[in-house]
């Protein structure tokens, strides 16, 4: 997927003075479109999530950090810590201890052979609980021990209202995660190839088994890619989607104990899409502005950010940037080397950086030949740009 706009940057050379003037404080506002901002959707969810996959922005949120039992969405971190963890291509001997679990099953049999990609696909696509217990048994030794690496992700990730004590999402007691802790679950597997490219699968035919997403959605909702379903009477009926528009832009909707949870997702996809399109914060293939030059054949040089930043934006909504560059910009300047620090901010927030660039090289203005100075002894710039 589209990695996120955000991300750490350089400082400008050490002992640089910032430069003060009419660069360090702009501001854009979110030109009008033909459509206006749809109504927040109402919803049958008691838990509910809509998140922009590439910023981490959170568009809709209902009772989004209130913990709950997850049921098998579980498994979308069980599968983002096998990708993590083992080989596509690794052999698991099916003990009978996996094979003897409640629930939906792919049927593992005791004794057989199978790779992590099968299991893999019978996890995330049939929703396999014998495919989550044979996982972990052969990354972990045991679903104790592999809960706990599965805690430890969660940990990493920064989340603070997720335990889990399986891989298949069973009910049981300290297991729970949030809607909001999903979603930055779903975005953190969704930025691994090996997982998306699984997650977004409708139907595959792998080793001796066929395999069909559970999730409604890939089929009914334009641009879905991809998904995982769960249900247990504890958890109710509970539901992950992602949904692309356009080139760039994609959507994590995440549902808890939601009765009605189709049109749900449908509505916050819907929602999402037309309220918050994805706005272009800066173009790393265009000038963003120029600085003047002392001691060079050029009297300025162009500076360009080193990425482009989108960020999902509602009408009306103003962007500040700020700047952060050199007062003094002495020759020479090479193209592509670090000018300084680009941030845009939406109601003081920093919501994308970036490094600013040179756009070109600047070579130093060579000095006057002894000719020069005594043809020309009253140059003025002798003593004040040559002298070294």
């Amino acid at each position: 997927m589209k990695k996120r706009a955000q991300k750490p940057t350089s400082h400008p050379q050490k002992g640089a003075a910032l430069l003060t003037a009419l660069l360090l404080l702009m501001s854009f506002t979110v030109q009008a479109r033909a459509q206006e901002p749809a109504k927040e959707p109402e919803l049958s969810a008691r838990c509910a999530v809509l998140m922009d996959g590439i910023s981490g922005r959170v568009l809709y949120a209902k009772n989004s950090q209130e913990e709950q039992p997850i049921a098998s969405i579980t498994k979308i971190m069980t599968g983002l810590v096998a990708v993590e963890r083992a080989g596509l291509n690794e052999k698991v001997l099916i003990k009978e201890e996996y094979t003897r679990t409640e629930g939906s099953s792919i049927y593992l049999k005791p004794g057989e052979t199978v790779t992590m990609e099968e299991l893999l696909y019978g996890l995330l696509l049939d929703s396999g609980n014998d495919a989550a217990l044979a996982i972990a048994g052969h990354l972990a030794g045991n679903t104790e021990k592999f809960a706990h690496l599965m805690n430890q992700k969660a940990t990493s990730l920064g989340l603070h209202h997720t335990h889990f004590v399986n891989p298949s999402g069973l009910s049981a007691d300290n297991h729970y995660s949030t809607a909001l802790d999903m979603a930055y679950i779903t975005r953190a597997a969704m930025e691994n190839e090996t997982f998306s490219k699984i997650f977004s699968t409708k139907t595959i035919s792998i080793g001796s088994r066929y395999y069909k997403n559970h999730n409604r959605m890939l089929w009914e909702y334009p641009g879905a890619i991809g998904g995982k379903t769960g249900f247990t009477k504890q958890a109710g009926r509970t539901l992950v989607t992602c949904a692309k528009k356009g080139d760039h832009q994609w959507l994590i909707a995440v549902t808890l104990n939601a009765p009605n949870d189709w049109p749900d997702q449908t509505a916050l996809f819907n929602y999402g899409f037309q309220s918050y399109p994805e706005a272009q914060l800066c173009n790393a293939n265009e000038e963003f502005c120029s600085l003047p030059v002392t001691g060079g054949i050029a009297e300025s040089v162009a500076l360009r950010p080193k990425e482009s930043l989108l960020y999902p934006l509602r009408e009306g909504e103003e962007v500040k940037s700020s700047v952060e560059l050199p007062e003094v910009l002495p020759a020479p300047i090479q193209s592509g080397s670090l000018a300084g620090t680009l941030r845009y901010t939406l109601n003081g927030m920093v919501i994308g950086k970036t490094d600013l660039v040179y756009a070109e090289s600047v070579q130093r203005k060579k000095p006057p030949t002894l000719w020069q100075r005594i043809s020309h002894p009253n140059r003025k710039e002798k003593d004040q740009v040559f002298s070294q």
